[in-house]
């Protein structure tokens, strides 16, 4: 071949190769990028945000490393790393921003059969103590010298218990006016009311004669084939845990807050504690432990 064909094929090689840059750019890149796009953002992203972004940095990574071919190759490696990176730190910030959507649940509490929990109105069990001081200093509670009768209607907060003996409805928790808790004993069993609000005031749930009514976001309403337990939590905090234990009782746990009246703040856990407010009120938190009351609430003042 003489020299002037060898020019004319390498001329024609040459050009060639901008037809294949674009044919790359137009079919690939532009191409394949919008068809990912759009099963990646349209079909994935609704449900799986992390996902849509890492399908996304695999997509480009392979593509940056053929363009940056003619750099050095710790470039080459560092692009993807930054895509992938950048994937996550885009995940944070979006479901930081995003707001959880809210939609409203409701269901029916139903008595389970389980057996009634050991709490102070026992005669035997861990001392029974009143705390005003935060559980620093105690002074102990007399515990009942017999249990309640089986049939007896029994609402536990913790380790304590509230007997209820009143057909009308019974205070269980309470904030100066606001009843947060009550029970009424009715010829068709036992009607739970109960409403939950969060420290800026807003309602997060409530229980009207068994019937709830609550957040989905912060909610977990009883499992198919459990009707007996609702729990609801915030930001992962449980606020109310309610179990119809069977039909005579009750157990609660839970945050309960007024906003309406003082800045008292009640939880309740394996003990109850009452909170006056927050700083220095809080050396004056009252704890009650193991403790039995008949129609009231168990509060500020020693039960008895």
């Amino acid at each position: 071949m003489s020299d002037n064909d060898s020019q004319k094929v390498a001329d024609h090689k040459n050009s060639k190769q901008p037809e294949h840059r674009d044919l790359y750019h137009y079919v690939y890149v532009f191409g394949g990028s919008v068809g990912v796009g759009v099963v990646d953002f349209v079909f994935i992203w609704p449900d799986h945000h992390l996902l849509a972004l890492l399908i996304a940095a695999a997509w480009f990574s392979p593509i940056a490393i053929f363009e940056l071919r003619d750099f050095r190759p710790e470039w080459r490696v560092t692009v993807p790393v930054f895509l992938f990176m950048g994937a996550l730190i885009a995940n944070f910030i979006i479901d930081a921003l995003t707001p959880i959507p809210e939609r409203i649940i409701t269901g029916t509490l139903q008595p389970a059969s389980d057996p009634r929990p050991q709490t102070g109105c026992d005669p035997m069990g861990p001392d029974a103590y009143w705390s005003p001081f935060g559980g620093f200093i105690r002074f102990k509670v007399q515990r009942p010298k017999e249990p309640p009768p089986a049939d007896a209607i029994l609402v536990t907060l913790g380790s304590n218990g509230i007997i209820v003996t009143k057909n009308e409805k019974v205070p269980i928790v309470q904030i100066a006016d606001c009843t947060l808790l009550s029970i009424q004993k009715t010829s068709n069993g036992l009607l739970v009311n109960a409403s939950v609000f969060d420290l800026q005031g807003k309602l997060e749930a409530f229980i009207r004669d068994n019937a709830f009514t609550a957040i989905e976001r912060g909610t977990f309403p009883p499992q198919p084939g459990d009707l007996s337990t609702m729990e609801v939590r915030d930001q992962n905090i449980e606020r109310l845990w309610v179990h119809f234990a069977n039909p005579n009782t009750v157990q609660v746990r839970g945050i309960f807050f007024c906003p309406r009246s003082s800045p008292n703040v009640i939880f309740i856990d394996k003990d109850i504690r009452m909170v006056p407010a927050a700083g220095p009120a809080e050396m004056m938190t009252v704890v009650t432990s193991n403790a039995c009351v008949t129609d009231k609430p168990l509060g500020y003042l020693p039960p008895g």
